[in-house]
C-alpha cells in the first residue's frame, strides 16, 4: 500500500490534472468520465500484471482510494469548466 502521505500528494496531483485538463482542454462530461473512470481500471491492472516492485507501489490503491480519486477528479474538472465559463462571460 502507498503511504498516507504520498497518497496526499497524488490526490493534490489528481486535483491539479483534471482541473488544468477542464479549463484548457477539455469541457465535454461523457470524455471526462471515460478517461478517468478508464484510467483507475488501467491502474488497477498495471497494479496486478505488473512484475515491477515501484509500479505496484504506487497503483495499487483500496477501492475507497479509487472512489476519491474518482471524487477529487470530478470536483477538479466541475471547478475548472465553472471557473472557464465565468472568464468566458467576462471576455465578451
Amino acid at each position: 500500500m502507498i503511504d498516507p502521505f504520498i497518497e496526499n500528494l497524488f490526490f493534490i496531483g489528481h486535483f491539479v490534472q483534471w482541473f488544468l485538463i477542464g479549463y484548457f482542454f477539455l469541457s465535454n462530461w461523457i470524455i471526462f468520465f471515460i478517461l478517468s473512470i478508464g484510467w483507475e481500471i488501467l491502474e488497477f491492472f498495471i497494479s496486478v500484471f505488473s512484475d515491477n516492485n515501484l509500479i505496484i507501489k504506487l497503483t495499487k490503491e483500496t477501492p475507497l482510494n479509487k472512489f476519491l480519486d474518482l471524487i477529487v477528479n470530478t470536483v477538479a474538472f466541475y471547478l475548472a469548466n465553472i471557473l472557464k465559463s465565468r472568464n468566458g462571460e467576462k471576455n465578451k
